[in-house]
């Protein structure tokens, strides 16, 4: 429950960010939070439909994976979106 509040609050920061930036803060904030849940959610299925099951204990690294995808798209949507936009 609490992993889900979380991701609501990083969709609506990214897509404050983006929005400010003058991106598209649904297609930001959705790249964010569907990368989370493909990496830490569709990645064990993944692995194991390709025949490499995934360890219980080793599902914390694909929701840290997860995690530092969602801040990635934070920083790109914060420091590289609309970089060559006229500064104030």
């Amino acid at each position: 429950m609490f992993e889900v509040v979380l991701l609501i609050l990083a969709a609506g920061g990214i897509g404050a960010y983006a929005r400010g930036r003058g991106g598209n803060s649904v297609i930001w904030g959705a790249l964010g939070v569907g990368g989370y849940v493909v990496i830490a959610y569709l990645g064990p299925v993944i692995m194991a439909s390709l025949g490499r099951p995934v360890a219980p204990n080793s599902r914390l690294w694909l929701v840290v994976g997860g995690a530092a995808w969602v801040g990635i798209i934070a920083f790109c949507a914060r420091f590289l979106l609309g970089r060559s936009l006229e500064k104030p």
